[in-house]
C-alpha cells in the first residue's frame, strides 16, 4: 500500500475518489508491506466502517484501498499547482459506501443466522405459500427455490422456515461477490498452482517437490469477502464475547473454543452482568 496514505480527490467524471496521496513535486511513490488479512476480523472491521469519507480514509490509510485495478473512467484530476497525471485513479465515494454497505447487510444476516433469530430472519426470507421463497437483500428480491427453479433445494427446506433459506442466501450472495469478474475493478478470487514448502530444518524451509492450488484474492476487497467466506464455513471460529460484545478468534493456536470472553476484563464484565440478572 501507498507509503503516503491516501486522500480524496475530484475524478475526471467529477466523482470524489480516494486516490494515491502526491506532493506538489511530483508521484515520488513509495510502498510499505501490509498484511491486512492476519486480522481475522478484517471483514467485521470493514463492515463497521461509517460511511463517511474520514472513516473511510483512516481505514484505507491502515488497511489500502479496495482495488488495484482500475478503468479509465475513474481517473483523477489535481488541482493548480499540483502534479498532474492521468493515470492515478481512485475509487468513488459511492462505490466505498455501496461496498461498505452490502457487507455490513450480509454480515448482519451471518450474526442473525448463527443465533437462530428468526424475527430477524422473517425480514430477509420471504415464503409465498409454501412452495416459493425469495429473499431480499437491500432492496431487490431474488428467488432463491420454487417447483420450477432449484427445486432439489427447496426440497431440503422445511415449509416456512428462515433459517436454513438465510444460509442459502447468504452463500448466494457470498458467491457471487467472489466470483464476479464482470466489473471492471477485477472483483475475483483467482486459482493459482504453488509449490508447497517443506518441513523447517534449522530454521530454513526445505522444498518437498509438491504442488497445490491455493485461491487468491485479486485485491483487497476480493480478500475481505473471502475472508468472510472463511469465516461462514468456520475455517476459522470467531466467538462474540460476552463482555462486550466484539468478536474474537478461538481455536487452535488462539484462545480455547469454550471461551466466553475476549479479556479478563470482559470476563469480570460478563460476571456482574450475570449476578445482576440473577438478582
Amino acid at each position: 500500500m501507498d507509503e503516503q496514505g491516501y486522500e480524496w480527490v475530484q475524478g475526471l467524471d467529477s466523482e470524489p475518489r480516494l486516490a494515491a496521496r502526491r506532493g506538489s513535486e511530483g508521484p515520488k511513490t513509495r510502498f510499505r508491506i501490509c498484511a491486512p488479512l492476519k486480522d481475522h476480523q478484517l471483514f467485521l472491521k470493514f463492515a463497521a466502517v461509517k460511511p463517511r469519507r474520514a472513516d473511510i480514509q483512516r481505514f484505507a490509510d491502515r488497511y489500502g484501498v479496495l482495488f488495484n485495478r482500475y478503468s479509465t473512467s475513474t481517473a483523477v484530476r489535481r488541482g493548480p499547482g499540483r502534479y498532474r497525471v492521468s493515470q492515478l485513479h481512485g475509487t468513488s465515494l459511492r462505490q466505498w459506501k455501496g461496498e461498505i454497505e452490502r457487507m455490513r447487510i450480509l454480515v448482519r444476516i451471518w450474526r442473525s443466522v448463527k443465533r437462530a433469530r428468526k424475527n430477524e430472519l422473517k425480514n430477509i426470507i420471504v415464503w409465498t405459500g409454501k412452495d416459493t421463497v425469495d429473499y431480499k437483500v437491500g432492496w431487490s428480491a431474488t428467488l432463491l427455490a420454487s417447483p420450477h427453479v432449484n427445486q432439489a433445494l427447496l426440497d431440503r427446506f422445511k415449509p416456512l422456515d428462515v433459517v436454513k433459506p438465510a444460509m442459502y442466501a447468504l452463500q448466494a450472495e457470498i458467491n457471487r461477490r467472489i466470483s464476479d469478474i464482470s466489473s471492471s475493478d477485477h472483483l475475483a478470487i483467482v486459482p493459482r498452482l504453488v509449490w508447497c514448502p517443506g518441513p523447517r530444518i534449522d530454521g530454513f524451509a526445505r522444498p518437498d517437490h509438491h504442488q497445490r492450488i491455493i485461491f487468491e484474492p485479486t485485491n483487497l476487497l476480493a480478500a475481505i469477502w473471502l475472508q468472510f467466506a472463511r469465516a461462514v464455513t468456520e475455517e476459522y471460529q470467531l466467538q462474540m464475547c460476552e463482555g462486550c460484545g466484539e468478536y474474537f478468534q478461538v481455536g487452535k493456536g488462539t484462545r480455547r473454543t469454550h471461551t466466553k470472553t475476549c479479556s479478563s476484563r470482559c470476563r469480570q464484565r460478563a460476571s456482574r452482568n450475570r449476578r445482576q440478572a440473577s438478582q
